[in-house]
């Protein structure tokens, strides 16, 4: 506890190797689920909560629960322990020593007399590992189903590998397991819940970049805190102290005559900081939130730039007659041992609307003044609904792709999706009136750092490779948790000052 590491690395420490080191523990000794969940388990989170600044009041799940639902994805004490003894009993039952078999036969057959009469808190190993080997062989009989609005229907996700390998079927039981402990601790949470846990709306968003260890390698023990308790809504706002009565009061501290919850200081809150032009439709200075949005956005125009250079590059390369290098061919090596060389068929690249021209250009809304719409394409009075945060637009194919973004709250990220796509259809019907081919993105990256689905979109619909759409991601994801939690440090700040857009490219990944 007294390391000279930040409070991150010693998470990514704990999880790594120290845990590492308690299964082989749990692994060869007997130690019975009680002892782990009331002698371990609380040494683990007081830990984990210490070094990662996590709120004393707020869920510990954050710590273990799947991607999928919004949590870092670390070994649970008592899980652990448990998938340790499941091997243990997969090794044990699978032996070729026959009486070594025996013996785990007589502790299931025991275990399996005695499991009526125990209460239904009682953990047996031997009899849980059956149930899953039924589990097992249930999937195998079923086959592979697709799921996240797939409708292609059972038997088309490719064959899964058949457990026909001791360590294949061991594999496959954890497997089962993980997914009963997942489904079990999320029960567990939605029905404990009283304040909190609105993570379990956000049906658009997506989870945060897998190399999630990025965020505990290079980020401050600051940045981690603020992500797990605004995620949790546990932050220190006027709102959860008074509800904690560590405070009288529960109004916004810059005086807006509104609660000061998370959802109002990270997105709502503009008490002497904008001026809105009721005539023009455009607010003068700098909102906070705008800060926020002109930042994430400044990264999408670095990475659109960026592609569509390297566009142009590859067309006009090609038109000079300069063909792409050949895939490097891969070396095997027969029975003999003679080796040979062979080259792999390599997929047709799919183009992007992108690599389609060569005159694209582009225009974004940086925050450096009123931009209006490009009046080559369609003239307009730079009112609502005209002018998106981003505009690219090719006057040979006829071709404008305009990107809206916006960065809410999580849980609305699809009203304000729908939203803003209702917003610009006029301006959609306009500009196919003048024959183009148009192609709104409605983009949404939350305040707290979570992208929805309509990212994923945007990239496919310019054309980004894995590789760009994930650095797009990464970044975006930085820019929007950097600028809240400034935001949100900010929030007895009655005065803003105008700042320019954070660019987390420049960062060097040793701060």
């Amino acid at each position: 506890g007294d390391s000279p590491l930040r409070g991150s690395q010693k998470v990514w420490i704990w999880d790594s190797y120290v845990m590492a080191k308690i299964g082989w523990l749990l692994l060869i000794h007997d130690v019975p689920p009680t002892f782990v969940k009331k002698e371990l388990v609380p040494i683990q989170l007081k830990f984990l909560k210490r070094w990662s600044g996590l709120h004393s009041k707020a869920n510990v799940s954050i710590f273990f629960r799947d991607k999928a639902h919004h949590g870092l994805q670390l070994k649970e004490m008592c899980s652990w322990h448990k998938q340790n003894r499941l091997i243990r009993r997969s090794i044990l039952s699978s032996s070729s020593d026959p009486q070594v078999r025996a013996i785990h036969n007589s502790l299931s057959e025991r275990q399996h007399r005695s499991v009526k009469g125990m209460p239904g808190d009682c953990w047996n190993d031997c009899v849980e590992l059956e149930s899953l080997k039924q589990s097992v062989v249930f999937e195998l009989m079923r086959g592979p189903m697709k799921t996240d609005g797939d409708l292609r229907g059972l038997g088309y996700a490719g064959k899964r590998p058949q457990a026909t390998a001791e360590k294949e079927e061991r594999q496959a039981i954890l497997g089962v397991f993980k997914e009963c402990q997942e489904e079990a601790r999320i029960v567990e949470v939605m029905t404990n819940l009283e304040y909190f846990g609105e993570w379990v709306k956000w049906d658009a968003a997506l989870q945060l970049d897998k190399s999630w260890h990025n965020l505990l390698a290079y980020e401050s023990d600051s940045q981690l805190s603020f992500l797990l308790n605004a995620t949790e809504d546990m932050l220190p706002t006027p709102s959860n102290r008074c509800r904690q009565k560590l405070q009288i009061g529960n109004m916004c501290p810059l005086g807006c005559d509104k609660v000061g919850s998370l959802v109002h200081i990270l997105c709502g809150c503009c008490k002497g900081e904008e001026k809105v032009n009721v005539t023009e439709g455009y607010s003068e200075g700098q909102w906070r939130v705008t800060w926020r949005h002109d930042s994430v956005l400044l990264a999408i125009h670095k990475a659109v730039l960026k592609v569509t250079n390297q566009s142009k590059n590859t067309q006009c390369q090609e038109k000079r007659g300069h063909q792409p290098d050949p895939p490097t061919a891969l070396k095997f090596k027969d029975a003999k041992g003679d080796s040979y060389k062979h080259s792999v068929a390599r997929a047709p690249v799919v183009k992007g609307l992108i690599g389609k021209a060569l005159d694209w250009k582009i225009k974004f809304d940086l925050g450096e003044g009123k931009t209006l719409f490009p009046a080559e394409i369609l003239e307009t009075n730079g009112g609502k609904g005209t002018r998106p945060d981003g505009v690219i637009w090719s006057m040979s194919t006829k071709v404008v792709v305009w990107i809206e973004l916006t960065s809410p709250w999580e849980e609305n990220m699809t009203k304000w999706h729908f939203e803003k796509k209702a917003k610009y259809n006029q301006l959609k019907i306009d500009c196919e009136a003048k024959g183009w081919e148009v192609h709104p993105l409605c983009v949404e990256v939350g305040c707290r750092g979570y992208v929805a689905e309509s990212f994923s979109r945007m990239c496919k619909v310019l054309g980004f490779g894995k590789q760009e759409e994930k650095s797009l991601k990464l970044a975006v994801e930085k820019t929007a948790r950097h600028c809240s939690h400034t935001i949100f440090h900010s929030r007895f700040l009655k005065h803003w000052e105008p700042r320019p857009p954070v660019d987390v490219s420049t960062w060097s990944e040793a701060v």
